[in-house]
């Protein structure tokens, strides 16, 4: 009986401990030569992030969206911009060296926009790179 007791118990612990995977990807740099791997989070709770983070976080999505191909220039340079106020109206809203609910919720607000330009721009078929009679890629 004790022993029955006791592998339930096991069993019980195993079964409710699943297993962490933490899923990466190769970045190489063709410039450089450079291998990094990068995280892949294929969830994530931006609200969840400071400001500073969120920021962060949605320029290094411009920067891979442009880097794939999936941003254009122009777009990339509209979301830049948008960001930079985004970043501006942040230094203003920290004059007087805090953030109160009301600013803190201007600016998440600001970036939830800003998130979702972004997930526009990254899903739309216009694209950086497109190609010749030949099916050879150029940039434009």
């Amino acid at each position: 009986m004790k022993s029955t007791l006791i592998a339930l118990a096991v069993a019980g612990v195993l079964a409710s401990s699943g297993a962490y995977a933490g899923t990466t990807r190769v970045d190489i740099d063709r410039s450089t030569g450079v291998t990094e791997f990068v995280p892949v989070q294929y969830y994530s709770d931006d609200r969840s992030m400071s400001i500073n983070e969120r920021e962060a976080h949605l320029r290094a999505r411009i920067d891979r969206g442009v880097r794939d191909g999936r941003i254009t220039n122009r777009e990339a340079h509209q979301l830049y911009r948008e960001l930079g106020s985004i970043e501006a109206k942040e230094r203003s809203f920290l004059a007087d060296g805090r953030l109160n609910w009301r600013e803190n919720a201007a600016l998440n607000r600001d970036l939830d926009n800003l998130a979702a330009n972004v997930r526009t721009q990254l899903r739309d078929d216009e694209r950086r790179y497109s190609y010749d009679s030949y099916g050879r890629p150029y940039i434009r």
